[in-house]
């Protein structure tokens, strides 16, 4: 198994994370789960919409706390 880190710039986000994982032909997306403050609401949010519009598993990690 490969694992290739991949940094994306775009909105809205999860369209961008979705879109890369499907022409890079990607079989699992690692997605953090939760962030602090504010952050903590928007990844949530993003990491549910990829969750719905992935071709492929999306793994969530979540901090440790």
């Amino acid at each position: 198994m490969i694992f290739r880190p991949m940094a994306l710039v775009g909105k809205p986000a999860a369209d961008v994370i979705a879109k890369a994982a499907e022409e890079k032909e990607v079989d699992m997306i690692l997605i953090g789960g939760h962030g602090k403050g504010l952050s903590k609401l928007l990844m949530g949010h993003v990491t549910e919409k990829v969750i719905g519009k992935a071709h492929c598993a999306v793994l969530v990690i979540e901090k440790e706390k």
